[in-house]
C-alpha cells in the first residue's frame, strides 16, 4: 500500500517524534538545577585593586657596641698612630691585623714598620714588627696551621733612598712568614716596572691543598698570578691580563675572581666588571658581570653563599648623572651568568676603598662600605663615612651609618670570627690624637 499523499515524509515524522522526548529532558535538566543549591557570585567593584603587598627590611637582631680602644696599637711618636692595613680571622678564632707603624717623622715620606697584632677574643697584643721601606701598602695576612704569612708592597734596600725622595711608590711585592714569634727574611715576590708606578693586591687566600695564591696588578702594565705553598716557597707564577681591582674567593680547590678591566682593550676606558674562575690550573673564560657605557664601576667585592651563590656589591659612578652608588649582584650558576645590578645606596661624596662583604651562618650577607664625609677639624683632610647593611632572604636592611660622634680618619676594615661575630676597625681623631678602636656586631 503507498504512502498516503497527505502524510509528512519519513525524516520529518522522525524529527516530530523526537520533539516531545527533547523538551522532557530539557524539563527535567531544569527541574534538577533549580533544585540544586546555586553558589554565590563575587562582583568586583569597577577600580577596586587590593593593597600592595610591601617588603619592608628586615630587623637587624643585632647590635654594634661601643667602640674601644685598642691600647696594644703602637703610639711611638705620640700622636701618630699604626695605620690599619689587613684584618683577618684564623681558624682558631682570633683576629689577626697588619698595621703601619711609623718610625721616624709625622709627615711623608716616613720609614716604618709592618706590626703584627692578635686579638684571642678578650685582647689585643702586639705580636711583633717587620722592618723594611715603602709605604707597606697594600698589606695582606693568612694564617693557618700555627703558621702566619704576610705579603705587603714595600722597595728593597737598593731603592730606599729613590723612595725616601719620592721618586718611587711600593716597588716590590713581600712576602715573609711567622712562626714562633719571628718572621722569616723577607723576599720579593715581584716588581714593578717602571718604578713610578704602584703594584695592588687583593687579600690573599688559600685552596684546600694549602697553598695561598695571589692576583697583583703590577702598576698598570699586567697582571700576574701567584702562587706559594704552606711554607711560603714560590709555586707557579702566570699572566692572567690587564686587570685592576681584583678581589679573590677560594671554594675548595677553585678560585673566584671579580675584576675590573677595559671592555675594549687598548682604549684607555674601564667601564665594566668581569668574572674568571681557576679550576685544575686554567682560568676559564672572562664573562661581563656589569656593563654600562654611561657609569663607572669600581672596586669589586665578591662573597659565596651556603647555598653556592656569588654575591657580589661595587661602587658604580655616575658620569653622566654625577649620582654615586652601592650596587648588588649576584650568580646562581657560578658566574656563568649574572643578575641585572640593582643599587643598594646612593649617596653624594666620593666613595673610597673597597666595600667589604662576608656571609655568617644563618646564611646573612653582612656588607660594610665607607666613602668621604665632611671635613675634620684638624683641617687636615676629610672625615669617613661608614655605612652598615645586611641582606637575608633576598631583602636589605636599612643602610646604618656608623658611629657618626667618632672623627673617622681611615676607611672601615672588617672580619667575621668562628662565632659569627662581625668585628670593625678603624682609626679615629681624639683630641689632636689618632686612636685605633675595635667595635663589635653581637
Amino acid at each position: 500500500m503507498s504512502p498516503s499523499p497527505f502524510a509528512p515524509p519519513f525524516s520529518q515524522r522522525r524529527k516530530d517524534r523526537t520533539i516531545p522526548f527533547t523538551w522532557n529532558v530539557l524539563a527535567f535538566g531544569l527541574l534538577l538545577f533549580g533544585c540544586a543549591e546555586t553558589p554565590p557570585v563575587e562582583v568586583e567593584t569597577p577600580g577596586e585593586e587590593p593593597p600592595p603587598v610591601e617588603e619592608t627590611p628586615f630587623v637587624e637582631y643585632r647590635t654594634w657596641s661601643r667602640p674601644q680602644a685598642i691600647e696594644a696599637i703602637p703610639l711611638p711618636l705620640g700622636r701618630l698612630a699604626a695605620n690599619p692595613n689587613a684584618f683577618v680571622a684564623d681558624h682558631e678564632g682570633n683576629l689577626l691585623l697588619l698595621v703601619q707603624v711609623p718610625v721616624d717623622s709625622l709627615l711623608p715620606p716616613q720609614r716604618l714598620r709592618l706590626g703584627y697584632l692578635r686579638y684571642d677574643g678578650a685582647r689585643w697584643s702586639l705580636e711583633g714588627e717587620v722592618e723594611g721601606d715603602g709605604w707597606f701598602l697594600p698589606a695582606s695576612i693568612i694564617a693557618d696551621d700555627g703558621a702566619v704569612q704576610f705579603f705587603w708592597g714595600g722597595v728593597p734596600p737598593e731603592r730606599r733612598q729613590d723612595w725616601l725622595d719620592r721618586k718611587v711608590h711600593a716597588t716590590d711585592l713581600f712576602h715573609c712568614t711567622w712562626r714562633s714569634g719571628a718572621c722569616s727574611t723577607p723576599t720579593s715576590l715581584a716588581t714593578v716596572a717602571p718604578f713610578d708606578r704602584r703594584l695592588s693586591f687583593p687579600e690573599a687566600v688559600r685552596d684546600t691543598r694549602g697553598n695561598v695564591h695571589l692576583v697583583v696588578d703590577l702598576g698598570g702594565t699586567i697582571t700576574k698570578h701567584y702562587t706559594v705553598d704552606a711554607g711560603g716557597a714560590p709555586l707557579r707564577e702566570e699572566v692572567v691580563g690587564l686587570h685592576s681591582e681584583m678581589r679573590l674567593l677560594a671554594e675548595g680547590d677553585t678560585l673566584h675572581m671579580i675584576y675590573m678591566a677595559a671592555p675594549i682593550r687598548g682604549t684607555g676606558g674601564a667601564n665594566d666588571l668581569f668574572y674568571q674562575a681557576f679550576r685544575d690550573g686554567v682560568w676559564s673564560r672572562p664573562v661581563v658581570v656589569y656593563h654600562d657605557v654611561d657609569r663607572l664601576a669600581q672596586w669589586p667585592a665578591l662573597a659565596l653563599d651556603a647555598e653556592g651563590t656569588l654575591h657580589s656589591v661595587f661602587h658604580s659612578d655616575g658620569s653622566t648623572s654625577g649620582s654615586k652608588t652601592l650596587m648588588y649582584t649576584f650568580s646562581k650558576d657560578r658566574g656563568r651568568t649574572w643578575a641585572a645590578a640593582e643599587a643598594v645606596f646612593t649617596y653624594p661624596n666620593s666613595f673610597f676603598k673597597p666595600p667589604i662583604m662576608a656571609f655568617d651562618e644563618h646564611n646573612v650577607l653582612h656588607v660594610t662600605w665607607s666613602h668621604l664625609g665632611s671635613i675634620r677639624s684638624d683641617s687636615l683632610g676629610f672625615n669617613f663615612d661608614f655605612f652598615y647593611a645586611a641582606r637575608r632572604e633576598g631583602r636589605w636592611s636599612e643602610a646604618q651609618p656608623l658611629f657618626p660622634e667618632f672623627e673617622r680618619i681611615s676607611p672601615p676594615m672588617t672580619a667575621i670570627d668562628e662565632n659569627e661575630t662581625v668585628h670593625l676597625v678603624f682609626k679615629a681623631l681624639d683630641a689632636g690624637k689618632e686612636i685605633v678602636y675595635h667595635a663589635k656586631f653581637e
